[in-house]
Order: structure tokens, then sequence, then C-alpha cells
């Protein structure tokens, strides 16, 4: 088998969850055992695969970390938000690899915050108030953003109440923004 056959039977099998334990270890050792050999292409469907779908070893984890490092640029960010999860469910999360995951996002956030979605802002919510790896300043671009997006997210109430109800579990966000939150879907459930 080929490195490429290898790197897209065991993506697809893992994405998909098909085949034993056995199995998907038995394609993890194969992509280990030729790490030095896939392209960058191959290594995200690897992450894609492995680390997304959260089905890949601590030990792979700590083995791609380092390759994957220098493309993360390259992935979306959700995709970033699958991979920090992944980590942190793991046990395996470096402060480097955290904070460049929150600078990507940061500068997307800034640069092109009408364009991410709102189901990727919520996605940040989860992920960076669950593993809780990102600085205050990230936090605050977080709130700001999704304050300027409140009419949008009157229109999803489904989305409104996760953000809601992670930032209220988390306890980092300001006591204002929560209650700007509650207040609207307060505002949007008497309406209806």
């Amino acid at each position: 088998m080929t490195v490429d056959e290898l790197t897209t039977c065991a993506s697809g099998f893992s994405i998909s969850g098909f085949g034993t334990p056995y199995f998907s270890n038995v394609l993890e050792q194969g992509i280990l055992t030729n790490i030095g050999h896939l392209s960058g292409q191959s290594l995200k469907e690897v992450a894609r695969g492995f680390i997304f779908s959260m089905r890949g070893s601590k030990t792979l984890h700590q083995v791609l970390l380092p390759r994957l490092r220098p493309i993360m640029s390259e992935f979306t960010i959700s995709e970033l938000g699958y991979m920090l999860y992944s980590y942190h469910q793991v046990g395996y999360l470096p402060k480097q690899f955290s904070s460049e995951a929150e600078s990507i996002c940061k500068k997307r956030l800034m640069e092109n915050g009408d364009e991410v979605s709102l189901q990727e802002i919520a996605l940040m919510v989860k992920v960076f108030c669950t593993t809780r790896s990102a600085h205050r300043d990230f936090h605050k671009l977080l709130e700001t953003t999704i304050l300027m997006r409140m009419p949008e997210l009157r229109e999803n109430l489904k989305i409104l109440n996760a953000i809601g109800l992670k930032f209220e579990e988390s306890g980092l966000c300001s006591i204002d923004t929560l209650k700007a939150l509650k207040k609207e879907v307060f505002q949007v459930e008497v309406e209806e």
C-alpha cells in the first residue's frame, strides 16, 4: 500500500467510525510508521481522520503536533477548534500550540469578523471555554464579536442559548455580556 492509499484508507475509516478498534489501531500504526513520508495534504487528511474525530491515540496526537503546527494557518476556524478540543480531550495540550490556535482565530476574527459564521463563533466559545486555554483579551474580542452580531444571533435561538450557557458554565465572560445574552434570549422568547 502506498502512503497516499494508506492515508486515504485510514482517514476514511476513522472519519466514518467503521472498523474494529484493532483495525483502527493497525491503520494508526501504519500512519505512525510512515509519518515522515506524508505530504502536507496527507497530514491534513490524517488530522481530519484521527484528530478531529477524536479517534487517534495520545501517541498519534503527540507525533502529529510538530508536523501540524507549520500548516495550522491552512485549517479553518472549525478545524482548529476540533483540533484544540481533541488535544485537550487526550490530555496533551501544550501552551504554545493553544496560543498559536488562539492567535490564528483572533486574527481571523479581527480581520473578517463579519464573515465568521455563527456556528464557528459558537464552536470557538465552546472550545476556548472548555479548554480554558485562551487569554482574556481573546475572550473580550469574542464577546465583542458576539455582541456586534446579536441581530443575527436573535434569528438563531439555539446558537444564542448555546453561547450563553457555555459562558455561564465557564465563567469566562463579563457579567455585562452574560446579562446581555440572557436579555436577548428572554426578549426573543417573549416575542414568540
